[in-house]
């Protein structure tokens, strides 16, 4: 049954209340996640915020404006403070890359290739237009393919 917030209750108690401490010293909200699994807390009838947010405020005073809350444990639930830092959209998505969980080849969703139509690409001694139409990409896709500025990775 949730918890009803009563109007002694802090922000941070409710916090607490509302997740757990595990082995590895994440606070992992168990309470309500969105649908990218980041916990979501109410602050009153109409308004709810992510709970590492909230947590982060509660620690720390308020967000300024152009940041955002990153998690050093990227535990998208955790809401332990000495998880949660401050940096930009840039900050995050240079520590995505950095961390290896930035989509790249066939994990995107929108990849028309496989590495194995990539490695037959490469060594493929026909035009790049005539490459292009087997494999349904564009001729300049399948150049920058061969000089591995695409899926250099492979």
């Amino acid at each position: 049954m949730p918890t009803k917030q009563t109007p002694s209750q802090s922000l941070g108690a409710r916090i607490l209340a509302k997740s757990e401490m595990t082995a590895s010293g994440c606070r992992v909200w168990k309470g309500w996640k969105d649908p990218d699994g980041y916990g979501v807390i109410r602050l009153d009838e109409r308004t709810k915020l992510r709970a590492h947010r909230a947590a982060y405020e509660a620690a720390h005073g308020p967000i300024p404006p152009g940041l955002i809350v990153m998690h050093m444990c990227d535990v998208r639930a955790c809401v332990n403070p000495e998880h949660l830092h401050l940096g930009t959209h840039a900050d995050n998505q240079a520590d995505k890359v950095r961390k290896g969980r930035q989509a790249r080849g066939e994990r995107n969703g929108s990849a028309k290739l496989s590495a194995p139509d990539v490695i037959r690409i490469r060594s493929d001694t026909r035009r790049p237009p005539d490459i292009a139409r087997a494999f349904g990409i564009s001729a300049d896709q399948v150049r920058l393919i061969q000089k591995r500025v695409k899926w250099a990775h492979v």
